[in-house]
């Protein structure tokens, strides 16, 4: 990237949900860059450079408290298309995790699910409340894939700029249940690969970022357990959209509902990208 090095963009809609995602941008400054835009979407068009109320004064009172250039947008259709637009354009999108209006049928919502698990760029979903930050720590979960890699470089990056520590985690099911008889890895087995794979994926980005601990967690349980207990009062949640192992197809299914449903802190998706993993070699 680096995060935010040319902005990034709040969906909002005037609901509270919206507007933690904002106050989330504001306290996480470092990661959004120099500029800010604020984009709604309605369904009807508005009379020529007609914005909401709302709007206005929201993005006033944002660019009072950021000091950077805040613009707001209104955007005509679809709430998940749009914004889909607005992220190919946003190096990061933030969004509420639900809300009302344009993002009426969200119970996530799945505007924040729709928009997350598509998203051409890292997408932030705002989970949780400030106050219930309590260590000062960047979760990133990792598999060994390129999907893991780019988590947990977004992680590190992340980290940096928040001064943070960041908590590498590897999930391995199978470890649980596999009691290893006709010649089957055993439990034991499993956890030494599992713990082999995160030591090399970290060992490959401590070099690039000398000033960012690097902690490592390996679990028998299920990724989302894993996860969301991993994550629980952290500043930040990093997930890749693809993996292998404990994290396949992460974002694509159950495991991404999931995720996003029961962290209690923000979750940030990172998509698949073009250029090859810049993790372990």
């Amino acid at each position: 990237m680096p995060i935010g090095r040319r902005g990034c963009a709040v969906a909002v809609d005037g609901t509270p949900e919206s507007e933690r995602a904002v106050e989330w941008v504001c306290a996480n400054a470092e990661l959004c860059g120099d500029e800010l835009v604020l984009s709604t979407v309605v369904a009807d068009p508005l009379p020529a450079d007609a914005h909401p109320d709302w709007l206005v004064d929201l993005a006033a009172r944002t660019r009072q408290r950021l000091g950077v250039p805040v613009r707001d947008e209104v955007l005509i259709g679809r709430p998940v298309p749009r914004l889909l637009e607005v992220a190919g354009r946003a190096p990061l999108l933030v969004l509420g995790s639900r809300g009302h209006r344009a993002f009426h049928d969200a119970v996530l919502g799945s505007v924040a699910l729709g928009v997350a698990t598509r998203s051409p760029n890292p997408a932030v979903v705002v989970r949780g409340a400030a106050e219930q930050v309590r260590h000062e720590t960047v979760v990133a979960g990792v598999d060994g894939s390129a999907g893991g890699n780019r988590a947990l470089e977004f992680a590190c990056e992340a980290a940096e700029a928040l001064r943070c520590d960041v908590l590498a985690v590897q999930a391995s099911p199978d470890a649980a249940f596999i009691p290893g008889p006709y010649g089957q890895p055993d439990r034991t087995e499993l956890v030494d690969r599992a713990e082999l794979v995160l030591a090399e994926s970290v060992a490959g980005f401590a070099p690039r970022h000398p000033d960012v601990t690097l902690r490592r967690l390996t679990s028998s349980m299920d990724p989302i357990t894993t996860l969301a207990e991993a994550a629980t009062g952290a500043r930040l949640l990093v997930v890749g959209r693809r993996g292998s192992g404990g994290f396949t197809e992460m974002l694509l299914g159950s495991v991404s509902r999931g995720v996003l449903h029961h962290a209690t802190c923000p979750v940030a998706v990172v998509p698949p990208g073009g250029e090859p993993s810049r993790g372990a070699r």
